[in-house]
């Protein structure tokens, strides 16, 4: 029987979310987004679940999307599941933690900026190559990157499409602590495990505060992005990029 490409894991009141495509280093195809959804909304509508942690394999987070399905997508309604994803993240009540290790590219690493929690391994290591791949920054990245860290720094990491290792992520405020790679699911287990203790009511209140100020410029932001998202997506250049990327041959 195949394994699920994506896997929920309830564990003493957190539930695991892991990313379980390990073929292909964990590339997110249109089909998980579905199963993310789905394992979000059954998350939030147990009351026995405090917090969700995301995780990976031992050597990969996830590379991003999938170039498959970016080359086959024509309309913005093939969208659907990822356009709710984002959303979903961007305004979900309960906790978020991020277990990563290893490579963790695009939505891999946007998607962290929606996490309340986020523990690293030593090997981890981001990437956000949309300029690269003609394309800009989703999941309010463009709001959210340069509130973190500053234009210039957001720039070099979006603009330039820098790689960053889990040091400077520490660094940048993206992450909360580094550890083994073995102890990141772990570690983030037993931060997850102290908020089961506390007030559920209490934790959701405090989350909804912190967030306050900046949510309603996350959501604005993920809208205005999304079309510009999709209109390079259909471009020439991009289409060459992924096409020459499927075909394994270099760029002219």
């Amino acid at each position: 029987m195949n394994q699920s490409t994506v896997e929920y894991e309830p564990h003493s009141g957190t539930a695991v979310i892991r990313l379980n495509r390990p073929d292909k280093k964990n590339a997110l195809s249109l089909g998980m987004y579905q199963k993310l959804n789905d394992y979000l909304d059954a998350a939030l509508n147990d009351t026995q679940i405090t917090s969700v942690i995301f995780a990976g394999h031992e050597d990969f987070f996830t590379t991003g999307n999938d170039i498959q399905d970016f080359v086959s997508v024509k309309n913005q309604e093939d969208f659907t599941d990822v356009t709710d994803f984002l959303f979903k993240i961007a305004n979900y009540p309960k906790p978020l933690i991020a277990a990563v290790n290893g490579l963790c590219v695009g939505i891999g690493t946007t998607l962290l900026l929606h996490c309340d929690l986020v523990y690293a391994g030593k090997e981890a290591n981001f990437h956000m190559p949309f300029s690269q791949l003609g394309l800009t920054p989703e999941a309010g990245a463009s709001y959210l990157l340069p509130a973190l860290m500053g234009h210039r720094k957001a720039s070099q990491y979006l603009l330039l499409g820098e790689p960053f290792n889990a040091k400077t992520a520490l660094e940048l405020g993206m992450i909360n602590e580094i550890v083994e790679k073995q102890d990141v699911l772990p570690l983030a287990l037993k931060k997850a495990g102290i908020l089961t203790r506390y007030s559920a009511e209490g934790i959701r209140a405090t989350k909804q505060l912190l967030k306050k100020t900046h949510q309603e410029h996350v959501t604005n932001t993920i809208k205005t992005e999304l079309p510009i998202f999709f209109n390079l997506l259909q471009q020439p250049f991009s289409q060459a990029v992924f096409k020459s990327f499927l075909n394994k041959t270099p760029q002219d």
